[in-house]
């Protein structure tokens, strides 16, 4: 499915090219000036609160007011008494650092049992997450299902759910708040309308998976702007090594924080820098 991803985001990029025209409008029309975008990959630090606290400094002066954050030590469907109390305690540091305005997505990377999940959705509801994410394994549907029967959190999930076929029986479950396929994994650009569109007549929203690099941002925008149930785009970029950005020129880049109104929920790609996907 990567291959076929890769091979269809090309073929749209040629005929972006061809015909002068950005992506987003072949794909059916822009339905948004602006995309919200939140930051992940920006807690390389030690597990301890203080330094948590101490990072995410950087994502705010960057004009992020989302982000994302896997505070789990190593665990499987369980977790120790303390890892749970010590993960906890790293996002209420997080939430304390950037204030209740800021949007704090949880990730639990599908490694919990439905019980474990739950226990800590509950423990996590006072620092108000956006979401959890993949509390169960993706496989396990009737898991999900359970999480999402017994929090009081939205509910992610669809990173590791490739087609439109394998993302039917989990949206027809009704577990997920959130549905985030992966453009470069999920079948490319079509299919990802395809999903939107599964999603929609379920109220779910859209907040597509992107941890692959520039290609996969400038791709992910295109699909971005021209879909309605966009709820927020992942953006890996900004902490990333810098040699990775710069070896695909043009990459769509979130406004700085300059740029940003200080009550807009999140930092935000501009429309204008997107004429057709990046490809190189």
């Amino acid at each position: 499915m990567t291959v076929m991803s890769g091979i269809e985001i090309a073929c749209w990029d040629i005929i972006g090219k061809a015909l002068g025209q950005p992506v987003w409008r072949l794909l059916g029309g822009r339905c948004h000036e602006k995309v919200k975008a939140y930051a992940n990959a920006w807690y390389t630090v030690e597990r301890q609160p203080e330094e948590f606290a101490k990072r995410v400094k950087v994502v705010l002066e960057k004009g992020y007011r989302a982000l994302k954050v896997d505070p789990f030590g190593p665990g499987a469907l369980e977790l120790p008494r303390e890892e749970k109390g010590r993960s906890v305690e790293l996002v209420a540091a997080i939430r304390e650092a950037v204030g209740p305005e800021v949007e704090i997505f949880v990730e639990m990377h599908g490694r919990f049992s439905a019980a474990t999940a739950i226990e800590l959705a509950r423990m996590l509801e006072p620092y108000r997450p956006g979401w959890i994410e993949e509390p169960c394994p993706p496989e396990d549907i009737p898991s999900l299902k359970k999480v999402a029967e017994h929090v009081n959190l939205p509910v992610a999930t669809g990173e590791r759910n490739y087609y439109r076929y394998g993302f039917r029986e989990v949206i027809e479950s009704g577990a997920p708040d959130i549905l985030q396929p992966d453009v470069i994994h999920a079948g490319g650009l079509l299919e990802m309308k395809k999903i939107a569109a599964l999603g929609d007549v379920r109220s779910m929203v859209m907040a597509p998976h992107n941890s692959n690099g520039p290609v996969c941002t400038a791709a992910s925008v295109h699909f971005d702007f021209c879909t309605a149930n966009l709820k927020i785009q992942e953006c890996f970029d900004d902490f990333s090594e810098t040699w990775v950005v710069e070896a695909v020129p043009g990459t769509p880049r979130p406004r700085d924080a300059i740029s940003i109104r200080p009550t807009s929920p999140a930092s935000v790609f501009r429309s204008t820098k997107t004429s057709s996907a990046s490809t190189p």
